[in-house]
């Protein structure tokens, strides 16, 4: 049998009052009963991944190798 690795958080929702239906939340198994708090030294997800990107800047990311191999695209 194969792994799972979600969980159903909420159940769909039906139309009501004119507000649009919605299917099943589902979320990651470590996330079921929420997400992890950020921890106090970080004001934003992104000051948590930038530090985590200066701490070990010396391993390649697909931007930077894009960017050494003169193939830097902007989205």
């Amino acid at each position: 049998m194969a792994e799972v690795y979600t969980v159903k958080v909420e159940v769909a929702r039906l139309e009501t009052d004119g507000k649009p239906s919605a299917g099943p939340v589902y979320r990651c198994i470590y996330a079921r009963d929420g997400l992890m708090e950020l921890p106090s030294q970080f004001e934003s997800p992104w000051d948590f991944f930038r530090s985590l990107s200066l701490s070990f800047s010396t391993f390649f990311t697909k931007g930077s190798m894009l960017q050494n191999l003169g193939m830097m695209f902007v989205f």
